[in-house]
C-alpha cells in the first residue's frame, strides 16, 4: 500500500519551469511569467554576414603584387587586426545576446534589449496581425528560427531571433491562439 504524497511546505521554492511549460497547450490556461533568452547561437547567427563581407572588402581592397605590390608574407602583419576585430565582434554579439529577453504573461510579450540604453517592446495579444517563422540560411543551418511579429495600427514589426524551429512553432501557435477572434458584423 503506498502511502499518501504530503503536501509541501508554503515556503518552498517554486519547481523550474522548463521550456515546454512555459507556453500552454491550453489558450485560457495561466501563464507562468517567465522570462527567456533567445538561442545561445544567435550572435554567431546575426554576425556571420557580417563578417564574411568585411573579409570579402578586404580581399577585393588588397594591391596585387608586382614592384610596390602587397606579398603574402604581409597577410601575416595584418591576421593581428583582423583578429581584434573580431574579437570585438564576438563580444558585441555577446553583450547584446546577454541582454536581450522576451517574457510572456496573460496579457502580453514584451521584449527587453539593452546593456547601457535600455529598451522594453510591449505587444499586447490584442495588437496582435501575424506571427510568421523565418529561417534564413545561417538559422536553418542549426535548426533555428526567428519570429517575426506584426503589430497592428501602423505599430512596427518585432522580431525574436533567434529559438529553436520547435520552440518558435509553439509560439507561434500559442501567441496566434491568444488573439481575440474577429467579430462578424451582419
Amino acid at each position: 500500500m503506498t502511502s499518501p504524497t504530503p503536501p509541501e511546505p508554503s515556503g518552498t521554492a517554486p519547481t523550474a519551469v522548463t521550456e515546454q511549460d512555459a507556453v500552454p497547450a491550453v489558450p485560457g490556461a495561466p501563464v507562468l511569467k517567465q522570462t527567456e533568452r533567445p538561442h545561445p547561437l544567435t550572435p554567431f547567427i546575426r554576425g556571420w554576414i557580417v563578417l564574411v563581407a568585411i573579409a570579402v572588402t578586404w580581399l577585393q581592397q588588397l594591391p596585387r603584387g608586382g614592384e610596390d605590390g602587397f606579398e603574402p608574407g604581409d597577410v601575416g602583419a595584418l591576421l593581428p587586426i583582423v583578429a581584434v576585430v573580431v574579437l570585438l565582434a564576438a563580444t558585441i554579439g555577446f553583450v547584446s545576446w546577454y541582454f536581450t529577453r522576451f517574457v510572456i504573461d496573460d496579457e502580453e510579450l514584451r521584449l527587453e534589449t539593452g546593456a547601457i540604453f535600455k529598451s522594453s517592446k510591449r505587444v499586447p495579444f490584442e495588437r496582435l496581425q501575424s506571427v510568421d517563422i523565418l529561417q534564413p540560411l545561417a538559422a536553418r543551418i542549426f535548426g533555428l528560427a526567428e519570429l517575426r511579429i506584426e503589430v497592428g495600427a501602423g505599430d512596427s514589426t518585432l522580431r525574436l531571433r533567434y529559438l529553436t524551429r520547435s520552440r518558435a512553432a509553439r509560439l507561434r501557435e500559442y501567441l496566434l491562439a491568444r488573439v481575440p477572434c474577429a467579430r462578424v458584423s451582419r
